[in-house]
């Protein structure tokens, strides 16, 4: 007991004692929800409370904590930090990655789909043994499975791309829908795999239908699992959440980490009111987290922080104790904001003040002109303004990934040193001499993620190495890797920047029909113009469920990017918008920045 009392201590002190931190680390409930806002601490924790069970000796013999994250990065993250912070704990445990490896699985969804139907798989198709070199293609609409090519007619394109819809929308489920789901599978094994591609959704179907088919399988893990996190919970899809219901029996203890407020990801599937579905679902306690540590010294960000959050939780009546003022420039049209984001990144290269985001809602022409502006300058930035189904993002993760295998396959390396990783590199870059903008964006990205993983992760095994790096480029994530870039101007989509941090952060284009979006916009009509600002009239009917819903989806994307920032924030706008069709309208101020609590606060352009 008294070494338990020790660990405690050490944990705590680590944790400034922190009340709410202490309560979800050392609380001995089955089920717990940890709701954290951005800047609360959520890894910390996390990764505190896998660090205790295992020093604690709260695993029993021949088990293991299933570790399930959103991102691949944040999944080798939290197996570093555990591996640096148990030594401190327990003397059994150091940096030995076998010894680790015997007790925590950590990993995100595809990647544990994968690493079960490498194993076992072939109960289901013989291919299935050479997963890990297969093309994971999307088949979410017509247009991509066409450019597959593939033999697929019109109609079965069509059933695809209904299913897939089902599942992003929540309409179909596994086990009350089995043969829809069967079905499905038949069709991947005639046409996909044969071509050694695989659709994403498929790897998870895969998985449940190996579990629907050998329950002694599915009987296997539950016993093997009996403590599951969910980390970035909110961002969770069906296929996801009917996955980690299959790993559940009475007594697996579940713990869930994440924050509604930043669901941003409901366009791909991310299910609304997943949090409260799963409390009640699971009769799971909840702690919430409070203190902002990211913003601990800095009032106006803690002020939008909190605002933001007030206005999510009652957009009629929200709690404000204190107005946040919200830095905006505003132009009198595109090509005047573009010039003078221009001047401000210009100016900002000059000073020592961190690296500086210049996110945005999406692409648009408007960004184009600044790209423009920008090369035109020579003014150096980095390029993220790529989307995951770009079709360079695709390929050139697809075509790394080929190489890569390939490699391995020729060379047969004992070890993941530096030397394999040069030649890697060295035939990527081979490949893309004449590289576009995206490619040569994402080149920077993968030398970046190979040097970290070379200084930040050798303690992982020469196996582990292979599937991180086979993960990462399987699930398209190396746009997770611009945290570690050395360029002090980075352009992303606030989508891409999920996760990551940056001292300063300006948001562009925060005018009506672009934050919030074109079709919330457009359903919208409900608002009181004041001062060329949009103004929500409280008293309308114009929050009715579904579009209170839509409207704080689009709130959330709104909140993730002023979070980002760790030091300063502020947004610009202009008078215009401009249609695809080169049609030019006046624009309005967002409305978001009239919301109760929030203060635009007019500078100098």
């Amino acid at each position: 007991m008294e070494s338990v009392h020790n660990i405690r201590k050490i944990i705590s002190d680590l944790h400034s004692g922190d009340a709410e931190h202490c309560e979800a680390i050392f609380s001995e409930s089955k089920r717990l929800i940890i709701e954290a806002p951005a800047g609360s601490g959520k890894t910390k924790i996390l990764i505190s409370k896998i660090a205790y069970n295992l020093a604690t000796h709260n695993i029993p013999a021949n088990k293991k904590i299933l570790a399930l994250t959103f991102g691949v990065n944040a999944a080798y993250k939290i197996k570093k930090d555990i591996a640096q912070n148990l030594p401190s704990l327990t003397p059994e445990f150091n940096k030995n990655p076998g010894l680790l490896n015997s007790r925590i699985t950590v990993t995100n969804f595809h990647g544990f789909a994968r690493k079960i139907l490498k194993k076992y798989g072939y109960l289901l198709d013989e291919r299935l043994r050479d997963i890990e070199a297969f093309e994971g293609v999307s088949d979410k609409s017509e247009k991509d499975i066409e450019a597959l090519g593939l033999g697929f007619d019109i109609d079965q394109m069509s059933n695809i791309v209904s299913f897939y819809d089902a599942i992003k929308e929540d309409k179909i489920h596994f086990l009350q829908n089995h043969k829809i789901f069967k079905d499905y599978l038949s069709l991947v094994k005639r046409k996909f795999l044969p071509a050694n591609k695989i659709p994403f959704n498929a790897y998870l179907i895969f998985l449940l239908e190996l579990f629907y088919e050998f329950p002694h399988l599915k009987a296997f893990y539950n016993k093997l699992y009996p403590i599951i996190i969910i980390d970035e919970f909110q961002d969770t899809n069906s296929l996801s959440w009917e996955i980690v219901k299959t790993l559940i029996n009475d007594e697996t203890r579940v713990w869930i980490f994440g924050d509604p407020l930043q669901r941003i990801y409901g366009f791909i599937g991310a299910i609304n009111g997943l949090m409260d579905r799963a409390k009640k679902d699971l009769s799971m306690d909840i702690v919430k987290l409070h203190t902002n540590y990211r913003f601990k010294d800095q009032r106006q960000l803690l002020l939008i922080d909190r605002n933001i959050r007030a206005c999510a939780e009652n957009i009629s009546s929200p709690i404000i104790s204190e107005d946040a003022f919200i830095p905006v420039v505003s132009y009198e049209n595109t090509e005047a904001e573009c010039a003078g984001v221009v001047r401000y990144i210009s100016s900002f290269r000059e000073t020592g003040q961190g690296k500086l985001a210049v996110l945005t809602r999406q692409k648009s022409k408007e960004i184009d002109r600044l790209v423009s502006i920008l090369d035109t300058a020579n003014i150096e930035y980095f390029y993220g303004l790529f989307n995951d189904d770009d079709k360079d993002y695709i390929e050139f993760h697809n075509k790394a990934l080929k190489i890569f295998l390939k490699l391995l396959e020729e060379k047969k390396p004992k070890s993941i040193n530096k030397r394999f990783l040069g030649e890697f590199y060295t035939q990527i870059e081979r490949t893309y001499t004449h590289a576009t903008q995206t490619e040569k964006s994402l080149k920077i990205l993968l030398k970046t993620f190979l040097d970290n993983l070379f200084q930040e992760y050798l303690f992982l095994e020469r196996d582990e190495k292979i599937l991180f790096i086979s993960d990462m480029l399987s699930n398209r994530s190396l746009k997770q890797n611009m945290e570690y870039l050395d360029s002090r101007i980075i352009l992303s989509t606030v989508h891409g920047a999920k996760g990551l941090e940056w001292e300063n952060v300006m948001l562009l284009g925060m005018k009506n029909y672009s934050c919030p979006s074109f079709d919330l916009c457009l359903n919208c009509g409900k608002i009181r113009v004041k001062n060329q600002e949009c103004v929500l009239d409280l008293s309308s009917q114009f929050f009715d469920d579904q579009l209170r819903k839509k409207y704080i989806e689009e709130l959330s994307v709104f909140y993730v990017a002023a979070t980002r920032a760790k030091n300063f924030f502020c947004v610009t706008t202009n008078d215009q918008r401009v249609n695809s069709q080169g049609k030019v309208y006046s624009s309005n101020l967002s409305c978001f920045l009239s919301l109760p609590g929030l203060v635009p606060a007019f500078l100098d352009n």
